[in-house]
């Protein structure tokens, strides 16, 4: 729910152009991030049957992971970032020049994704705690949805508040993930 609900929302309150520049970044920023569900759908049963096996050799993994994929994805939003103009004109032209801001903004998302894939998905999910995933992921939609409301409000209607919703709302999942991750790490100890 929570990321179809922005260009929906966006949609209830601006017009149809505010809505073109936020889906046209958003659409690069999901096929960038798109890259990591092949990556987790490949690790996540073997991380499963690790963690049954030997929670200690599963996390070592994770950690490599992290390691990995925090790199990968770190160079990948910083040279979005920098590059976001040329991108932008590149695939769309220069009549969207209001989406070269928004871009930016979405480009931190494929970084927060490669580490809350890693704690939300591959920990949670693979080690069992099903139930605390689901309600981290419940209560991010529900924010979603109202930082849309409230954030496309302060910042007069544009998709720019759409945008630091979204981004917000990734920072949420990831922090919440993280946060168990601990409380587990150090309860098994």
């Amino acid at each position: 729910m929570y990321t179809i609900s922005n260009t929906f929302i966006l949609g209830l309150f601006t017009n149809n152009t505010i809505v073109g520049y936020y889906s046209a970044a958003e659409k690069i920023i999901k096929a960038v991030q798109d890259h990591l569900s092949p990556i987790s759908q490949t690790i996540y049963p073997y991380i499963s049957k690790l963690a049954t096996e030997s929670r200690k050799l599963a996390l070592v993994l994770l950690k490599k992971l992290l390691r990995i994929t925090g790199s990968v994805y770190f160079v990948i939003s910083t040279i979005m970032i920098i590059f976001a103009q040329q991108i932008i004109f590149f695939l769309y032209g220069t009549g969207y020049k209001d989406s070269i801001i928004i871009f930016r903004v979405l480009s931190f998302i494929p970084l927060i994704l490669s580490f809350s894939t890693v704690y939300a998905t591959l920990f949670l999910l693979g080690f069992g705690y099903k139930k605390v995933w689901s309600s981290i992921i419940i209560t991010a939609s529900l924010t979603q949805v109202f930082l849309d409301v409230v954030f496309v409000y302060i910042f007069s209607m544009s998709s720019l508040g759409i945008s630091l919703a979204y981004v917000v709302t990734e920072l949420y999942i990831l922090i919440c993930s993280y946060i168990k991750f601990r409380r587990f790490i150090y309860a098994d100890r």
